[in-house]
Order: C-alpha cells, then structure tokens, then sequence
C-alpha cells in the first residue's frame, strides 16, 4: 500500500498549552503531507486554549475537552476518537518540522514490518535561547527491538508515527502512570513489532520549565528504571538479561549523578551515585567517567583541577529552523 493510501491521524494532547498550540497547530497545517484529521484533546485547561484552537476549526480542527487525568489519558482518547491507519502525536507545546508526516508515512508503507518510526530532532530550550541536535536510534547497528528496554532510543511522542493495530494490541498508554508513560508503551510494541528511526531532525522539542517531563526528576528516574526492568525481564533469550540489566541500571545512574551534582545534592548522594556509573563502563565510557569524576570530587573541584567549563553533553549541537508559511487566522 503506498503511503497516499494510508490515513494519517494527528493527536494533539494539550494542558494550559495556550502561549504554544498555535505554533504547534500551524506546523502540522504546514506538512507536505497534511493529515487527514487533526484533533486536539484539551485535558482540562484552564487558560485560552480552547479559544485558541477555535480559530483552526475551519482548517478541520477538531476540539475535544475533557477533565484534566493527563497526557496518557488525553492521548488514549484522540486515539479512541480517530480512524487513521496511521496515527502521529504532537505535544502542543512541540513543533513538526514540514516533511515529518510525508518521510513517516512513505517510510512505514515501504515497511510493513515495522510498527512505529521515530527521527531525530532539534530542542529548543526556549528560557535560554539554546538550540541543539538530538540524535536517537540503537548505536553501532544494535537491535533497536532490544535496545529500547535499555534507554529510550525513541524520543518523545511528538517524535513518532505508529500504527493504530500496534498501539491497540500493545493497549495503548498506561494511564496509572504520571512519567515515562511513553517510553512505557514503546517497550510493548516492540516486544511485539518492528521499530526505527529515520535518521533526520523532524520535529522540535520546545524545552521550558512549565513542562511536565522536568517535574520532579528523582522520580521520574525511579519510574524510569523500572520501566527497563520490567520489560527486560520478559526479554528473550534469557540469558542476555544480566548484562541489559547492567547496561539500564548504569544509564539512569549516569543522570542521576549528574542531576546530584547540579543540584547541589548532598555530597554523600553525589559520591553514592557517582560510584554507580561505572557499574558497566563500556558503553559511553568517556562520558561516565567524565560524570564519575565529577561527581566524586564535587562541581567546584572538578572545574577547578579537571574542566573550568561546565561540563557538556556529548550530543551535537546545531542550528534549526522552521520554514512553515504562517497563515492568518482570526
């Protein structure tokens, strides 16, 4: 079936998203290949956003309100309210870049095998006026089926094009879950399917502190872990299970440690953490022991004997930009 046959939904969950949703309703009016049905789920706002996308409801907007169980919960109802063969979320406080529906969708009719396609992208940390490349994606040709238990190789939701099957027989999002609920639900449709990523930026990930992915990070981290645990745990053969345990319990202690040295933690805490990165150190292993160190000596003594500047992340940085033709609306 050529892509032109499938039908794309675009479900856009939204929470008080009213100083974002217009740009993110006019990236997706923008795509080469625009959607068949865009639908956005307000879960409860209490700001403009109704009004907001009320002036898009000519462009085939369709506005759905309901109260506030959050953004699982608002995903799972544009699913249930939609008929696409192929279904794309978009945060609306994210940005499509103009090809993102037309590459996935071309790209899941050359492969049937595959479930749910994701891509790079740009992040844009709107408060510091910071812009980089984020690359995602199994490393070194790895199975991106077995990789995904281990750290989310896949990105966000705004990242992704799926198939409706796919979600349904994983059961769609775990509304039980306040964090990672995402990454939660790629883990079960690759248990079952194929998965990828196109390895070009498509998307915008619009970083800004109101956002719910950097709430409470400690325990986001501990929900994440057991995410990686959960689903390596049925992984098979069984034997591989010890050492993707490894690999997934070092990548979470490499954000801990990172966020206790950051945060001022206190030092036994940075030291702990620090320590148990290296609990498997052949994977990324400059940048742990980077973290290790750092985390060992503390931040003011690691910049003053090691680094005098601010430790940087290995992922390469850039430049995006957005060319979308805005139209006027009322």
């Amino acid at each position: 079936m050529t892509s032109s046959k499938l039908r794309i939904s675009a479900i856009l969950p939204a929470y008080n998203a009213g100083r974002f949703i217009r740009d993110a309703l006019e990236s997706v009016l923008a795509q080469t290949r625009r959607p068949d049905e865009i639908v956005v789920v307000d879960d409860g706002s209490t700001d403009d956003t109704a009004q907001v996308v009320a002036r898009y409801m000519s462009y085939g907007v369709r506005y759905i309100h309901q109260s506030n169980r959050g953004p699982g919960a608002a995903r799972n109802r544009g699913i249930r309210e939609t008929t696409g063969e192929l279904i794309a979320f978009l945060d609306a406080d994210d940005l499509w870049l103009p090809t993102k529906t037309e590459r996935q969708a071309a790209y899941l009719a050359a492969h049937p095998e595959v479930a749910l396609v994701s891509c790079d992208r740009w992040t844009w940390k709107i408060e510091k006026g910071r812009r980089h490349l984020e690359r995602f994606g199994p490393r070194n040709g790895a199975d991106a089926r077995r990789e995904v238990m281990v750290r989310n190789i896949i990105g966000n939701p705004s990242q992704i094009m799926v198939r409706r099957d796919a979600v349904l027989s994983a059961g769609c999002f775990d509304t039980t879950m306040r964090w990672a609920e995402e990454w939660d639900l790629w883990t079960r449709i690759a248990a079952n399917a194929g998965i990828d990523v196109i390895h070009e930026p498509l998307c915008v990930y619009r970083w800004h502190s109101d956002g719910l992915a950097h709430e409470n990070m400690w325990r986001r981290l501990h929900g994440q872990q057991a995410i990686a645990f959960r689903a390596i745990g049925a992984f098979q053969p069984f034997w591989l299970r010890p050492i993707l345990l490894l690999r997934a319990w070092s990548m979470v202690e490499l954000v801990r440690a990172t966020y206790a040295v950051d945060f001022d933690m206190p030092r036994d805490v940075q030291m702990y953490h620090a320590a148990r990165v290296l609990i498997y150190p052949f994977e990324e292993p400059q940048e742990k022991v980077r973290v290790a160190i750092r985390g060992l000596l503390g931040r003011k003594w690691y910049t003053a004997l090691i680094d005098r500047t601010p430790l940087q992340s290995l992922r390469l940085r850039g430049e995006w930009h957005l060319e979308a033709d805005r139209r006027t609306v009322a």
